[in-house]
């Protein structure tokens, strides 16, 4: 990527990183719309993708299919669940990751009300809390083959719109349905946004599509391929 092309897509991002704050907020909220450390963390992530699409650097990839890759939040959870012994209860304490493409801010509001769009949801169809631990666990293999890899020029990436505090509340919101579809048979613990890793996704007609292997895809309507660099 050339000096003026980056210019370009800068501005591009930058634009729609303001529509993604506003569609979050609403455009009352001028604190959180011009919030300095999601601009920071916004900035110094497009820097990394520049890097790495003219061979001077690396993005954290995971395995998967699609011809572009998307940013996204690895996050731990924490939840306990209660085991029944022959004469007793026992609490059982567990922890697993989901996975929360960072684009999120950018998808049609309502969206945000349904967070089970919008990341990987481990309860979708039958199984209950223990399809939970498996598909929880599925995510955690994937994050641990994550490799550094260097991408071509040709191949676009979606950098992270939302912050790391934006990420836990979406999945502290999602967890807490969750439990609501569990019929409180979990008690939630807590959610760490991680770290930024690379999905490979698809985009076809608008929507961006982000398959992973034994989990419902996600896809996410309404993202601008400006906002691709």
């Amino acid at each position: 990527i050339h000096a003026e092309e980056s210019v370009v897509v800068m501005s591009h991002i930058f634009r729609g990183y303001y529509k993604g704050r506003i569609n979050l907020y609403g455009e009352e909220r001028r604190e959180k719309i011009y919030d300095s450390d999601a601009y920071l963390g916004l900035s110094s992530e497009v820097k990394r993708i520049i890097s790495a699409k003219s061979g001077l650097g690396t993005l954290p990839v995971t395995p998967g299919q699609g011809d572009m890759y998307v940013a996204t939040w690895s996050v731990r959870i924490t939840y306990t669940y209660e085991r029944r012994e022959l004469l007793s209860r026992k609490g059982v304490a567990e922890t697993g990751k989901l996975l929360v493409p960072a684009v999120f801010p950018l998808a049609p509001r309502k969206y945000i009300f349904k967070p089970e769009l919008l990341l990987t949801d481990v309860t979708t169809g039958k199984g209950g809390l223990g399809k939970m631990k498996v598909r929880t666990k599925v995510i955690e293999d994937l994050v641990s083959k994550a490799k550094d890899v260097s991408v071509q020029n040709n191949v676009k990436v979606v950098p992270p719109f939302a912050s790391k505090e934006e990420v836990e509340k979406l999945t502290n919101y999602y967890m807490r349905k969750v439990i609501w579809k569990l019929q409180k048979k979990i008690k939630f613990g807590s959610v760490s946004a991680e770290k930024i890793l690379y999905i490979p996704a698809s985009y076809r007609q608008g929507f961006l599509e982000i398959p992973i292997q034994g989990l419902k895809p996600i896809s996410i309507p309404n993202i601008p391929p400006e906002c691709m660099i």
